[in-house]
């Protein structure tokens, strides 16, 4: 069981965790790591049950984890770029690592080729006879 002190209140989004109260450093930061982290080893999963399953279901459900995070990280990119305040989770924990520009958009850039890679190896699972790049996308 966990102590007592370490549970916290927290308002949760598609993009962002945020705790109600004071919390940790720490404790801020692995819970906003979590997020993108989950989705992209759910994702990893899925994607590996769908290979070994071939299904619609199976591959929508790898295809929708490892992809949710592309737009999030996009804008976060662009914060990153320009100095700004992070987005979503991923740039919250960038700006954790470091404050600097160059470095907050290098850990974005590499969660986005993690989700990227994913997502077109989601996407080739796709049983469609032509035009896959096209009907992958109709998914969303």
């Amino acid at each position: 069981m966990w102590p007592t002190h370490l549970w916290v209140g927290a308002r949760m989004s598609l993009q962002r965790v945020t705790p109600i109260g004071d919390v940790p450093a720490w404790m801020d930061h692995w819970a906003k790591f979590a997020g993108p982290a989950v989705s992209l080893i759910a994702g990893a999963i899925l994607l590996v049950v769908a290979r070994r399953r071939p299904s619609f279901g199976w591959v929508t459900a790898s295809f929708t984890n490892v992809s949710l995070r592309l737009f999030p990280c996009v804008m976060d990119l662009l914060s990153a770029v320009r100095g700004a305040r992070p987005f979503s989770d991923e740039g919250e924990v960038a700006l954790a690592f470091s404050s600097s520009a160059f470095v907050r958009s290098a850990l974005i850039l590499l969660v986005i080729a993690l989700s990227m890679g994913l997502t077109i190896l989601a996407a080739r699972e796709y049983r469609f006879q032509s035009k896959v790049f096209f009907k992958s996308l109709l998914v969303y």
